[in-house]
């Protein structure tokens, strides 16, 4: 990258989440110079709402004209994996959202192409970054002193039917959507291997209960549970030796003791200002893109357990 104060970025796909990555990135010195969107509704709004002067129908296109210093990509859930493996020969450090491809086979090959050309790929695992998770952690001694991690989830079918998703597109959101809270689990607990899974179905229409659980090389006891259609809001509990910190909703902490005394862990308050888990994680790719990151644990390849587990949990659900 070129010596400047300013971090030139490119921004491809104009959805829901596009607006929250560039309020942070414009808060710690980035700026977008382009944009790129298949729907010219998309590159309208890009221009309006999101004040990017330059829009582009390819994202090839935007790259060879723009040259960006990042790429932030906020591409749809199914076409994340199609377009970054297009760009990646580029050799322009990316963020992209979740998930890294819709099965394994499609993450294995990302990865290839990430090993062969070198490329930084960040992830957005926004929720590793969450304030209240690194101060728990720092609450129970560090990482080490985790014994537990039970991590619970739920989605709506029909909220994925509202917004115009098909059955085999939801279908995809098992292994999509697990993952947030997979990556998450495993983040805390460790690689996890030959974890069980068992999976059911009551009998309607796209109606899933899954579990998946094992130990991880660290020794911790992990376990994911999702409930299809069963509402519920998204929790973390994570054991540790006389103390039970538990998340519900997932940006709040209440930590309990051995005497059932119990405190309140509060977020810093660039999570309160922002998404939770944005600004750090803006932070750590603008420092990335700058060569001041010698351990990124969360790039491409740092993906690939969680990748696993999603793949293992999906060919349960529909049998495969």
């Amino acid at each position: 990258m070129a010596s400047r104060n300013i971090v030139r970025l490119a921004l491809i796909g104009y959805g829901r989440i596009a607006p929250r990555h560039m309020e942070v990135f414009r808060e710690i010195g980035c700026e977008f110079i382009a944009a790129c969107n298949r729907s010219e509704g998309g590159r309208k709004k890009a221009e309006t709402e999101g004040k990017i002067k330059k829009t582009y129908h390819t994202a090839l296109e935007m790259i060879q004209k723009e040259k960006p210093d990042g790429i932030v990509c906020c591409a749809s859930f199914d076409e994340i994996f199609n377009i970054t493996r297009k760009i990646i020969p580029a050799g322009i450090p990316m963020l992209i959202e979740k998930p890294p491809g819709t099965s394994l086979s499609e993450y294995l090959e990302l990865r290839d192409l990430y090993q062969k050309y070198k490329t930084p790929i960040m992830v957005g695992t926004n929720r590793r970054h969450y304030s209240v998770f690194q101060k728990a952690i720092e609450d129970a001694g560090g990482i080490k002193s985790v014994q537990a991690v039970f991590v619970n989830w739920s989605e709506s079918p029909e909220h994925f039917r509202k917004r115009g998703f098909t059955d085999d597109q939801i279908k995809k959101m098992i292994f999509g959507n697990s993952l947030h809270g997979i990556d998450l689990l495993v983040s805390l607990s460790g690689r996890i291997k030959n974890a069980d899974t068992i999976c059911s179905n009551p009998g309607n229409d796209l109606r899933w209960m899954m579990s998946l659980h094992g130990i991880s090389e660290n020794g911790v006891l992990a376990s994911f549970q999702s409930t299809w259609d069963s509402p519920g809001g998204w929790q973390v509990t994570i054991c540790s030796q006389g103390k039970r910190y538990i998340f519900s909703p997932l940006e709040k902490c209440i930590v309990t003791n051995n005497n059932k005394e119990q405190k309140e862990i509060l977020p810093d308050a660039c999570d309160l200002d922002f998404k939770p888990g944005f600004y750090q994680q803006a932070t750590l790719f603008k420092q990335t893109i700058e060569g001041k990151v010698e351990n990124n644990n969360c790039l491409l390849d740092n993906m690939a357990n969680a990748m696993e587990l999603a793949q293992q949990l999906t060919a349960c659900c529909l049998h495969e």
